[in-house]
């Protein structure tokens, strides 16, 4: 687990894309092959993150409050 305030970054090795969901809200990026994200965790509590075979999920701790970018810099929406 990794606690708030934390920000980390989803990476893809190799020559496969995964899909990164961001749970509770179920928003999907695609994450193409020697890319990245960098996401960012806020307010209360502690987030998971879990794999599958070509699916990275990504559950926030504060139930859609976290924020996302992309490797060029640009911000992901993942709430409202």
């Amino acid at each position: 687990m990794i606690g708030v305030g934390s920000r980390f970054k989803v990476a893809t090795l190799g020559d496969e894309s995964i899909v990164v969901v961001f749970e509770p809200l179920g928003i999907e990026v695609q994450l193409a092959t020697q890319d990245h994200l960098v996401v960012e965790w806020q307010g209360d509590g502690e987030g998971e993150v879990s794999h599958a075979p070509g699916v990275l999920s990504i559950w926030d701790p504060t139930g859609g409050r976290s924020r996302a970018w992309t490797s060029d810099g640009t911000e992901i929406h993942l709430w409202d």
